[in-house]
């Protein structure tokens, strides 16, 4: 059957192939340089008041700079109150900054799954096209049968992501739920 060969074969060609490959490392490298971007905004800000972002087990933190080193606690102790409420303060202030940026960031990965998504449908459309436009032909005076292809059509392209390589799932597709199993009912024929 035409359309099991194209789902085994064809589809995941595709989505092997350089070129697609290369698009989905430019969508990546987009993601990247607007998460670096927004880091580095953060972090020159942080340093232009006498801060710097430190990585830590609970993710990235806020701290005071003094000659270039990070303020020890001790060190903040000695200070007078003032200046440990205007640090603190400075702090909370740069940490709603770097909490702005991981929602930017966020917002970021949701555009690039998008982008990633929508490369696939085309890719997933354009490799289809063919095979489904046959079937379209080949049942167009047949309006009944012809639900079951575009159901099938749409089913594909929502599922895309089956047919993608996948490290987990080395070897075959399942593609059972593709196929037809055919009655025919022969009583008003007789």
């Amino acid at each position: 059957d035409a359309l099991l060969v194209c789902l085994r074969e064809d589809l995941p060609k595709a989505f092997e192939n350089e070129s697609y490959r290369d698009e989905v490392e430019k969508i990546r490298l987009r993601f990247e340089d607007r998460q670096s971007e927004v880091f580095t905004t953060v972090q020159q800000k942080a340093q232009a008041q006498g801060y710097t972002i430190l990585r830590t087990a609970a993710g990235l933190d806020i701290a005071p700079l003094v000659d270039g080193q990070v303020m020890t606690p001790e060190m903040f102790q000695q200070l007078p109150a003032e200046r440990q409420r205007a640090i603190d303060k400075e702090t909370q202030a740069l940490n709603a900054e770097l909490e702005d940026a991981y929602y930017q960031i966020r917002l970021f990965e949701t555009d690039t799954r998008a982008g990633i998504d929508a490369l696939n449908r085309q890719v997933a459309e354009t490799t289809l096209a063919h095979t489904f436009a046959h079937l379209r032909q080949q049942y167009q005076a047949e309006k009944e049968v012809l639900t079951y292809p575009e159901e099938l059509y749409k089913d594909i392209l929502d599922n895309v992501a089956d047919f993608l390589p996948n490290e987990e799932h080395e070897g075959e597709l399942d593609l059972r739920r593709y196929t037809v199993n055919l009655l025919v009912d022969n009583s008003q024929t007789s």
